[in-house]
């Protein structure tokens, strides 16, 4: 059987498990994959990323990409009072990294970026409201356009419906009514002053009551972070992520027991940890994600 067929029903069934599970345990399922999945996901897609030079045109720009992450977490938040400004700068910066090669014309764009984010400098926008924004768009909208560039490559029908299914899928959680009752982790423990106040964050940030965020937003969240990691997962034979020496894979490994044994031990270090190793990994693949839709569009008029 041709690989991409394969990969393309073993995704279909992924779809179908992540919809239903996320639909009956939502904020079970959520904890469950971003504390044991997404770390995982994290790391070996930062190693392929690597591999590839980080799609950037120039040797240093990953460091650039990776320095206004950090300082975006742990720096700006004292110098700005909001970080949407501070995200446009580092998707206008990313973008630089993929297409221009010219240091003056990378700083002209910047420099127009930061003039037309001038009338809205100072924003309501909250720092993790920034963050979320750019991390759901990779994990919804960025994984719908690899999927659907991924289709159009290998011209697969099956391709082209899990694509569809998988946007669907997110808006369907979003309109029908989904659990009340949670199960509460037992690792969480004292903890859970800490979730309460992450929920009332989230709550606040998407302007929407907590019973809302409980019902519709956690049932999406779950669905699509779910399934972004196990497509990942499920490509091993097409993109061929795990093709790494014994050593990085050793580091691989520690890496991830070290991030999950953190999260176990101490809920609030490792959701900081998790949160920081997540960020990173969207912001370098920003370069890759402005490929894709050029490549979806000129797949689009070849076709």
């Amino acid at each position: 059987m041709n690989p991409t067929v394969r990969v393309d029903q073993i995704n279909l069934a992924l779809l179908g498990f992540s919809f239903v599970v996320a639909w009956l345990v939502p904020f079970e399922l959520l904890l469950f994959s971003y504390a044991f999945l997404g770390p995982l996901h994290y790391l070996t897609e930062i190693s392929w990323l690597h591999d590839r030079k980080y799609f950037t045109l120039l040797p240093e720009d990953p460091w650039y990409l990776i320095a206004g992450s950090l300082f975006l977490l742990y720096s700006g938040v004292a110098l700005f009072p909001s970080a949407a400004e501070l995200v446009w700068i580092l998707l206008l910066l990313a973008f630089c990294t993929a297409f221009v090669r010219s240091l003056w014309k990378r700083l002209f764009i910047l420099a127009g970026g930061i003039v037309l984010l001038v009338p809205w400098m100072g924003s309501s926008l909250s720092y993790a409201g920034a963050l979320l924004i750019p991390t759901i768009a990779h994990v919804y909208l960025f994984t719908i356009l690899f999927m659907w560039f991924g289709a159009l490559k290998s011209k697969s029908k099956l391709g082209h419906y899990n694509a569809a299914l998988f946007l669907l899928g997110g808006v369907a959680l979003l309109l029908l009514p989904g659990a009340r009752e949670y199960l509460w982790p037992e690792f969480l423990g004292a903890d859970r002053i800490l979730v309460d106040g992450i929920l009332v964050a989230f709550s606040s940030i998407l302007a929407v009551s907590m019973d809302t965020l409980l019902t519709t937003i956690a049932p999406f969240l779950a669905f699509v972070y779910t399934y972004h990691y196990l497509n990942w997962f499920s490509k091993t034979s097409i993109i061929e992520w795990h093709q790494v020496s014994w050593q990085r894979a050793m580091l691989i490994g520690c890496l991830y027991a070290v991030a999950v044994g953190v999260y176990l031990i101490d809920y609030q270090t490792g959701f900081i940890v998790l949160l920081s190793l997540s960020f990173l990994h969207v912001v370098l693949e920003f370069p890759l994600n402005f490929k894709s839709i050029v490549g979806i569009y000129s797949s689009l008029r070849k076709s």
